[in-house]
């Protein structure tokens, strides 16, 4: 039994009892004509409770039209509740998925970070090794060079007399092991091979030891010399000094 019904029955036995008081107050339907005022109250009172009837059963009509709302409101709210579980559920596992391709992507960046400081390790050694290898490349292909008078050769103690018999007879210029390079021309012997002394052929002299066959003189009109190294490997070969005395 609704609300409704339960007001409805209590309205209508509040009916019958104020109509059975009134029957007992107010006198039989013959006397009604003898005391107008009696009757006429009996009608407001008719007329009022009608009022209440109706208003009675529009409030029951509204109660109903709440009700049913009501009903669809609880209906809608549970299937939303359902839906948002749902997503709730989605949205967990989501986030699980998320967690693990994020626990990945860290054990890659640490992967990746050690494969690249291996990486910088590696370079940082080759650019180490190439240096080394350019330095002693260069080294080996470095050579010292001087031309110039016996006299001055002599003053910068770049050449000295050795051997000779009783000291004195048959000495001949050699390069003195404790002479001092900054006297001497840097030259890479990989670009220079050709070189112009300030002399007549017949003076040249080689202090430092070359092969004949692995260069060339060849004097010009203006009475200097031109030194040409034919063969690199087999000119440096001995010496990586060329000193020269006219």
């Amino acid at each position: 039994m609704t609300k409704s019904d339960s007001l409805a029955k209590a309205y209508q036995k509040t009916l019958k009892d104020i109509e059975l008081v009134l029957d007992s107050i107010l006198p039989a339907d013959n006397a009604l004509d003898t005391a107008p005022v009696e009757k006429k109250l009996r009608a407001r009172l008719i007329h009022k409770m009608d009022e209440i009837n109706d208003l009675l059963l529009e409030k029951e009509k509204n109660y109903s039209v709440l009700n049913n709302k009501l009903i669809a409101s609880k209906k809608l709210v549970s299937e939303k509740s359902a839906q948002i579980e749902e997503l709730n559920t989605q949205i967990g596992e989501k986030e699980n998925v998320i967690s693990n391709l994020n626990q990945t992507v860290k054990k890659h960046e640490k992967q990746i970070a050690d494969q690249s400081s291996q990486i910088e390790d590696h370079i940082e050694d080759k650019q180490k090794l190439k240096e080394a290898l350019e330095t002693k490349t260069n080294t080996i292909n470095s050579a010292h060079f001087i031309a110039d008078s016996e006299g001055e050769l002599r003053n910068k103690a770049i050449i000295e007399k050795t051997g000779g018999f009783l000291g004195f007879l048959g000495r001949v210029n050699t390069l003195n092991p404790e002479l001092d390079k900054s006297h001497l021309q840097m030259i890479d012997i990989r670009e220079k091979t050709t070189f112009s002394l300030n002399a007549k052929m017949r003076k040249i002299e080689f202090i430092t030891n070359h092969h004949p066959s692995s260069y060339e003189l060849n004097e010009s009109s203006t009475g200097t010399t031109v030194l040409t190294i034919t063969n690199s490997d087999e000119f440096w070969r001995n010496s990586n000094f060329l000193v020269i005395t006219y």
